[in-house]
């Protein structure tokens, strides 16, 4: 066998069928092999915990396999019967807000955000061939990200972005040359700015 092949099978399966092969036919060859009976013993050993260890594993793994999947068609079951339950209790009469909040049914009402109180909150992070913004929501549904680089007066808008971070990957304006580029980000909520832009950040990019 060539130097640096691995002897034993990569899949679990012929690797258990190697072990026990191995531990089986082993004594027949210890005596003229002048292999220690003692080692041979310890060998043995090995291979039946590690057949065992593995058979386990592999059994708790389609185990598990077998529940997500059996989870997955209660959800679906239980979730729809559920949801019925959940229609009825609103068409009662007696049903109010307050009982839908107190049984987590009814949805808490949204924060009403009076325009110009809240500033959106942004900062700059450096990776290989990004800059990733980074945002917190304080009140707001969105934020509309702009990106400037140092000098330029104008402001350029590089999307919306519902879930922080965003990735700006605009390429450097001169490859090769790295700049220093300033952002800052509004809050929206419902489409409308809201609140205060944030302060402006910057990040020096070298692609």
């Amino acid at each position: 066998m060539a130097s640096g092949t691995d002897i034993f099978p990569a899949r679990n399966p012929a690797k258990v069928g190697w072990l026990k092969n191995y531990k089986a036919k082993l004594p027949t060859y210890s005596k003229a092999l002048n292999f220690p009976d003692a080692r041979t013993a310890a060998s043995q050993a090995l291979c039946e915990e590690l057949s065992t260890a593995i058979t386990d594993t592999d059994n708790k793994y389609a185990a598990y396999l077998s529940q997500v999947a059996a989870t997955r068609d209660t959800q679906k079951s239980h979730l729809t019967a559920l949801r019925a339950d959940v229609r009825y209790i609103k068409a009662s009469p007696a049903y109010t807000d307050a009982i839908g909040l107190d049984l987590g049914i009814a949805r808490i009402p949204a924060v009403n955000v009076v325009p110009g109180t809240l500033k959106a909150v942004a900062k700059a992070t450096v990776r290989k061939g990004l800059v990733r913004i980074s945002w917190k929501k304080a009140g707001f549904d969105s934020v509309n990200i702009y990106m400037r680089r140092q000098g330029e007066s104008d402001w350029h808008l590089l999307g919306r972005n519902t879930h922080s971070p965003y990735d700006d990957t605009t390429a450097l304006a001169k490859p090769g040359i790295l700049e220093i580029r300033e952002y800052q980000v509004i809050g929206m909520r419902k489409d409308e700015d809201v609140g205060q832009p944030s302060d402006i950040f910057t990040a020096t990019f070298a692609g």
